[in-house]
């Protein structure tokens, strides 16, 4: 057999083994092995046998040799086997000293296969090498790029379309560029050799993406990427830490750079895809595996895009349970969206020139890091809890609807509150007692920094906010107990109602050195953690009226 009818050979193996097509190092790996006479094709499927993967796919240890037989047919053929056909292989088997034995039985079943049974395996077998050599080549993705591929010619075509338009057709070097064909839609750049990738050498006018699915060999230069090109990054492994500890640094070591980019739309999209997630110890969700850094010239917008890999249907977590991280190096992007159904952690470099962070569309938590940014910063938060460290420019700060935690630095920061849905409290009962989850501040300072609460919020007006009624100190660990307790009537004062209302709360040790401002929304009087605003202020006893500004 020739290099490439081996090649076809494994890769069928691989379908009746494990139902799937092969992945790009394990197709390798067998082809050169078996082409070389070190292994049969048999004893490739013997090898197989012994895997976790088939044995949970087919069981053959539990199984009667007709069940066994049945269910190869099942899987690899798509269909049940006669009675004929049952008999014919477990007589086979049966055979004492015979050729077929439960380890070789996939490669006798291949090898035997007639008519659309032939057929059918010769396409996946086909598909199968076209998405390990030239495309993904994961194993991640490996089943979905054969399903649906049967004895009809057109769904060989479908399959190849449908993946290489997802995860790109495989670019190893920067010369295979001015190689590809001028239908190409998506490039795939996984363990590409390091270097410069020039897309002005591309002749398709209908690229759109270029995918990362495993790291490059090494830092990777990408210039002069069509102007509707989005890059996107899928997380399949996992590496270490980005920010402030959270697990995700899969492209360790590695920097994107997007150069020579001038774009008619001046906006560039970036599409992060997290996969295997990291579970946490004393986490209630866990955090995603890829973390990206990348140097961005000449565009001013940027979109970036948190998600969960599409391959992971069935899996516990929502997507929201998933945090991708990016890491930009750029003085020329000033604008920044993110977006998507996932969590994100985003933080800039030294010389950041970011004008504006819009978080706004993004269902999970945003971790977002400004302290290196160079100009101040106008941040629109997230409907999830954020964590945002301001730059020390002096930002304005719009919250969102979760509880968010904002460490503000050395400017003059503003706080902007239009709901009192912008400050949840969730008290969540640990088995060592109670936690309290609230919007919080730390680092602010009297007399530099603000908070706004704005007309939407329709505080009532006059005597009501000329003073911050000073309540009695609150234990924080029982703040639920005394809110259900003192609730009514919580912010009169001596027969005026007042807006705002400040209390002395310990931390979580126990310290009386924190505060809550409490803002009565619905003018009630009363202390409703639901309809009324609470903010908790780090390393703060007294709070001044003169640091809230209601617009």
């Amino acid at each position: 057999m020739t290099y490439n009818e081996v090649q076809l050979e494994v890769a069928k193996v691989y379908a009746a083994a494990f139902d799937r097509a092969p992945e790009r190092e394990g197709l390798l790996y067998w082809t050169e092995q078996v082409n070389n006479g070190n292994l049969t094709i048999e004893q490739v499927a013997e090898s197989f046998y012994d895997q976790p993967e088939f044995k949970n796919l087919y069981d053959p240890e539990n199984s009667t040799d007709e069940e066994y037989v049945t269910a190869i047919y099942e899987h690899v053929f798509d269909r049940t086997p006669s009675a004929e056909e049952v008999g014919y292989w477990v007589s086979q088997l049966q055979t004492d000293g015979g050729p077929v034995t439960r380890k070789t039985l996939t490669a006798a079943m291949v090898h035997g296969a007639l008519g659309d049974d032939a057929t059918q395996l010769a396409n996946q077998a086909e598909v199968g090498v076209e998405y390990a050599l030239h495309s993904a080549g994961i194993i991640e993705a490996a089943k979905a790029a054969i399903d649906g591929v049967t004895a009809d010619p057109a769904t060989v075509e479908q399959a190849i379309d449908a993946f290489e338009s997802k995860y790109g057709y495989r670019v190893s070097t920067p010369d295979d560029l001015a190689n590809l064909s001028s239908d190409i839609t998506a490039v795939n750049l996984s363990n590409a050799e390091s270097g410069t990738y020039d897309f002005s050498q591309v002749v398709s006018e209908n690229l759109n993406r270029i995918a990362f699915l495993e790291p490059a060999q090494g830092d990777v230069n990408l210039q002069n990427l069509p102007d509707n090109a989005e890059v996107c990054f899928m997380g399949y492994d996992m590496g270490e830490d980005i920010g402030m500890g959270l697990p995700g640094d899969w492209y360790e070591g590695l920097t994107f750079t997007l150069s020579d980019l001038n774009r008619e739309s001046n906006q560039l999209t970036i599409d992060l895809y997290a996969h295997q997630p990291i579970e946490l110890e004393d986490a209630s969700s866990p955090f995603g595996v890829i973390t990206v850094k990348a140097h961005v010239d000449n565009t001013e917008n940027i979109v970036i895009t948190s998600n969960l890999c599409s391959d992971l249907s069935g899996d516990q977590y929502m997507p929201q349970d998933y945090t991708n991280g990016f890491l930009l190096d750029s003085s020329s992007v000033n604008n920044v969206v993110l977006k998507g159904e996932s969590g994100l952690v985003f933080e800039v470099t030294e010389g950041a020139q970011i004008h504006s962070v819009d978080a706004s569309d993004i269902d999970g938590h945003v971790d977002v890091f400004m302290r290196s940014n160079e100009q101040s910063v106008e941040y629109i938060g997230s409907s999830g809890a954020d964590f945002y460290f301001t730059s020390d420019q002096g930002d304005n700060i719009e919250a969102g609807g979760g509880a968010d935690y904002i460490s503000l630095g050395d400017g003059m920061d503003t706080v902007i509150y239009r709901a009192s849905t912008d400050t949840p409290v969730d008290f969540i009962e640990y088995s060592d007692g109670m936690y309290v989850r609230m919007e919080e501040i730390s680092s602010f300072e009297t007399g530099v920094d603000k908070i706004v609460f704005t007309s939407d919020l329709n505080l009532v007006d006059g005597e009501a906010r000329e003073s911050i009624l000073q309540k009695e100190m609150i234990d924080i660990n029982n703040m639920d107990a005394y809110i259900s307790a003192n609730g009514n009537d919580f912010f009169d004062d001596n027969g005026t109602d007042r807006v705002l209302a400040w209390a002395v709360t310990t931390d979580p040790f126990g310290d009386a050195s924190d505060g809550c401002l409490f803002v009565d929304v619905n003018g009630d009087g009363d202390l409703n953690l639901e309809d009324d605003i609470s903010i908790r202020f780090y390393d703060m006893t007294t709070f001044d009226l003169a640091d809230v500004v209601f617009v």
